[in-house]
């Protein structure tokens, strides 16, 4: 009986030693909060420039992506995480080029897990607090294109450019309400101090027949991937203590009206308190947190002059898209 004891915990060491072996350390950033929103138009703007830069250079598994760099950054405010994303590619294969499913191509994907219990074997496909935003970048894509459903809101927005040249740059608005719990409470960064976060690079080259290659900022694949488990993804680390300042350049309120990143074929302006078309059209208006604040149906002017100052984004007959500040 004691040999079998013996050889019982022999085995009982070797298994957690296996374990322990594929275990992963989870790298921690802390997010400050900004009393500001970031424009989502697919810019890095001045609100990102003293945020630190967190590098994806982890490759995934034994993958061989070709990348020239990634990173991302990230800060908070009372309503919504915001994210930046930018990326150096040397061969820009997204899915309308690849003819392949968007996640066999070029994709940036963000992973978040708020539950109060991190380590519980479960990833963005199994859903109760485990989530996966990615973008699908589009043929003619120039600019914000509208809300990510995501748990019945519509509180997740992306928007991102392409320049010809390598450098791509995507833009989050992740929300708070958007952020439910496996007991579907909404996201409490007071109350819940650190989340799971990963982010994955897709990448995708005509080198690799048409298998795509990843990197990551944390978890790389020693028990699976993010979009099965992410028990090995890193973790946002909220700071309540330390709220820093917007740059005054991205002090909204004080900026005069106009019309930035514009992706409308019809023409479009703003004069005073009024948007103007040249035809009829269905609008929405946004604000950056992806609440309606303003419905119109076929018109020519909408009047703004209820809306407080601010940056909204304007969807016009469910297709094309603008952001402008008021």
């Amino acid at each position: 009986m004691k040999k079998q004891l013996l050889n019982l915990s022999v085995a009982l060491v070797a298994v957690l030693f296996a374990v322990a072996a594929f275990a992963q350390d989870r790298e921690a950033e802390v997010l400050y909060s900004l009393d500001c929103a970031a424009a989502i138009d697919g810019v890095a703007e001045v609100t990102w420039n003293d945020l630190e830069a967190f590098p994806i250079d982890q490759v995934f598994q034994s993958e061989t992506p070709t990348l020239t760099s990634a990173i991302w950054k990230a800060f908070y405010n009372d309503t919504a995480i915001f994210i930046l994303y930018e990326i150096i590619e040397d061969e820009f294969l997204p899915s309308w080029i690849s003819l392949l499913a968007t996640w066999q191509s070029d994709l940036c994907e963000i992973y978040f897990d708020v539950n109060a219990v991190l380590d519980d074997g479960v990833g963005a496909a199994g859903g109760a607090g485990h989530f996966q935003f990615s973008n699908n970048w589009l043929e003619a894509d120039g600019g914000l294109r509208g809300g990510i459903t995501q748990n019945g809101t519509n509180m997740v927005w992306s928007s991102d450019t392409y320049d010809g040249n390598g450098h791509m740059i995507l833009e989050y608005t992740v929300g708070f309400a958007s952020l439910l719990d496996d007991t579907e409470a909404q996201l409490d960064p007071v109350s819940r101090s650190e989340i799971g976060f990963d982010a994955t690079t897709i990448d995708l080259d005509e080198a690799f027949e048409d298998i795509r290659q990843r990197m990551v900022w944390n978890n790389v694949g020693a028990v699976d991937e993010s979009w099965n488990n992410l028990d090995d993804a890193g973790l946002f680390i909220f700071s309540v203590d330390e709220i820093a300042t917007c740059d005054d350049t991205e002090d909204h309120n004080a900026e005069p009206v106009g019309i930035r990143n514009i992706t409308l074929d019809e023409s479009v302006s703003i004069i005073g308190d009024q948007i103007t078309f040249d035809e009829l059209v269905d609008i929405k208006i946004y604000s950056m947190t992806g609440a309606v604040v303003l419905q119109q149906t076929n018109v020519e002017n909408v009047n703004l002059s209820k809306l407080s100052r601010g940056v909204y984004v304007g969807v016009v007959n469910n297709e094309s898209s603008f952001k402008f500040v008021y």
